[in-house]
């Protein structure tokens, strides 16, 4: 018996909608013979709190399987990432992988009796107890089948195995001028299901399975890792820009999901602080109001790691149809939020294996410089006053003792 989570990246009303479609249909009755559904989970990205409610679960009452299925188009990736290098679970999950819903009805499609889906996890599979393949091994093995086009996107990873792991695949069509196909055929023909399995195996074998359960150093190692990288990405005309539109429009409005979302928060604080008119959204229903009330003369920055949430998509095309201008801060410039903004701004952080901590560090160094460079363009006298008044405000209000 497997342990099956089903997962949705859409809005809690539209996600309850699938999920009730995908479990009535008489396809997916097939597919998930032999599974036991632990639970079911609405959120934009697969995070480490279901690690921590799901895998027990799993662990005590099941054979240690469990299986992370986006019923979207998302690769639960992290979580999987994540499993691998838990030192509690180390030797107690025998099957850990992680697939989405076009990649269950392809498996479905291809058979018309019923299916096992312990089978479709077997060839799906990720880890199956030690003997996890290692990726670049598995290249250097199978090398000399590949075509020439292969070779030059194997030849990359292997050069590349801490770049890689923090690639997409659009990343790596635009660097070797190659396509999508010989993309994944390459990574079927070394043993993989796909790329982010690919990716997964490289980043277990670039970290230590054995590590202090209090390492703090580590911790701090990756933030000044995470803080350098975003420091030499940094292009001061970009930033100049962003400022030149906050001291221009007249209002900001600022969105994020999750962990942006706190980013968004921290945002908006620090321009309040210095008189700037801005708004920080968080829910997804909000957004979208926010957005089909926006115009020309407002600003809107959007906070996302990855730069693929589906609803922050949404709030800004609506906010494009009105002519607003929108920055986004992103890892990643290829993705779709960074497509759809005037000016980018790009954070780093490791998705793999990483504490989310580092991660906010790099969105906050962003909003820090951007609100430094505001600071320094003759605003520092005006931020000062504000700053006294409200602090007199807040003492004129405290109880005396």
């Amino acid at each position: 018996m497997c342990e099956l989570v089903l997962t949705t990246n859409l809005t809690y009303i539209k996600g309850r909608e699938a999920i009730k479609d995908v479990l009535s249909s008489r396809l997916m009755t097939d597919v998930l013979e032999g599974a036991n559904i632990l639970g079911m989970m609405m959120m934009g990205a697969l995070t480490a709190s279901m690690v921590t409610l799901v895998t027990p679960l799993a662990v005590t009452f099941g054979d240690g399987v469990v299986v992370f299925c986006d019923l979207a188009f998302g690769t639960p990736a992290n979580v999987v990432a994540r499993l691998l290098t838990d030192p509690k679970y180390k030797g107690k999950l025998q099957i850990v992988t992680g697939m989405n819903l076009p990649m269950v009805l392809e498996y479905s499609q291809l058979r018309a009796e019923t299916i096992d889906f312990n089978d479709m996890i077997k060839e799906n599979i990720t880890v199956k107890g030690t003997n996890t393949m290692n990726a670049v091994d598995m290249i250097n093995k199978h090398y000399d089948e590949l075509t020439k086009s292969e070779r030059k996107v194997a030849d990359y990873i292997v050069s590349n195995k801490d770049k890689v792991i923090h690639n997409t695949i659009s990343d790596l069509k635009q660097l070797l001028n190659v396509g999508d196909a010989t993309i994944n055929r390459l990574c079927k023909k070394v043993g993989f299901s796909g790329f982010t399995d690919l990716k997964i195996s490289i980043a277990k074998n670039n970290v230590k399975l054995e590590h202090d359960s209090f390492n703090n150093t580590d911790l701090l190692n990756k933030i000044k890792e995470t803080l350098d990288r975003t420091h030499e990405l940094i292009d001061k005309n970009d930033y100049r820009e962003v400022v030149r539109l906050i001291e221009e429009k007249r209002h900001i409005y600022i969105l994020g999901k999750g962990q942006s979302g706190l980013a968004a928060t921290d945002l908006e604080k620090l321009l309040l602080r210095n008189g700037v008119q801005s708004t920080a959204l968080l829910d997804s229903d909000f957004q979208i109001n926010a957005a089909t009330v926006m115009t020309s003369d407002d600003l809107l920055i959007v906070f996302s790691l990855t730069g693929r949430t589906a609803d922050l998509i949404d709030a800004i095309n609506i906010a494009k149809e009105n002519n607003v201008t929108v920055i986004g801060i992103t890892n990643y410039l290829l993705s779709p939020i960074a497509k759809l903004s005037n000016v980018v701004l790009q954070s780093s952080y490791d998705e793999l294996f990483n504490s989310p901590v580092p991660g906010r560090m790099s969105q906050m160094y962003i909003s820090g410089l951007i609100v430094d460079i505001y600071e320094n363009n003759q605003h520092a006298s005006r931020s000062i006053e504000i700053r006294e008044k409200t602090l007199k405000r807040i003492m004129s209000r405290r109880v005396e003792e």
